[in-house]
C-alpha cells in the first residue's frame, strides 16, 4: 500500500458502526445512528421496480453521467420546483453524496489547495481533500447561530 494511502484515517463511521454490530452479536438492541441507513426495510414497490428491471435486461452499463431519462427528469423538477433551466449534460449520476463530493473535490482542488467545510463535518470529506494534497480549513458552525 502507498504511504498516502496508509495516512488516510480511519472512518470514524465504521469504526463506530463495527463496535455496535459485536455489541449487537451479544444480544444487545442497537438504534443505529452512525451510517445513515434507514431502519426499515426497503418499500415493497422499490423491489418490485428492482426486480422489474432486471428482468427486462437493465443489467448492464449506462452513460457514463448516467441514464438519460433521470437526468431529464431531475431537469424538469429543478425547472418545475425552482424554474430553474438545466441541462441533462450538467448532471452526473453517483451512488451517493460521498462519491460526488470526491468527484467534485477532484475536479476543484490542487495540491496545496485550501478548502472550507465546516464542523462539525461528515468524517471523510477532509480525508477527500487530504488524500488530494489540499488542507481542508476549518468553521465552527452552531445552531444558535442558524
Amino acid at each position: 500500500m502507498t504511504n498516502k494511502a496508509l495516512e488516510i484515517p480511519s472512518f470514524i463511521v465504521m469504526d463506530v458502526m463495527e463496535k455496535a454490530l459485536e455489541i449487537q452479536k451479544q444480544g444487545h438492541h442497537i438504534i443505529h445512528l452512525e451510517i445513515g441507513e434507514p431502519d426499515f426495510p426497503t418499500p415493497q414497490c422499490i423491489c418490485q421496480a428492482g426486480i422489474e428491471a432486471i428482468q427486462k435486461g437493465y443489467t448492464h452499463y449506462t452513460h457514463s453521467q448516467g441514464i438519460i431519462e433521470l437526468r431529464e427528469t431531475i431537469c424538469q423538477w429543478y425547472f418545475d420546483k425552482h424554474g430553474v433551466s438545466i441541462e441533462p449534460d450538467q448532471i452526473i449520476i453517483t451512488s451517493g453524496t460521498s462519491p460526488a463530493l470526491l468527484l467534485i473535490i477532484s475536479a476543484l482542488l490542487d495540491k496545496g489547495d485550501q478548502i472550507i467545510m465546516s464542523d462539525p463535518h461528515y468524517p471523510c470529506y477532509p480525508n477527500y481533500a487530504r488524500f488530494l494534497g489540499a488542507e481542508p480549513l476549518f468553521i465552527k458552525v452552531h445552531e444558535e447561530d442558524a
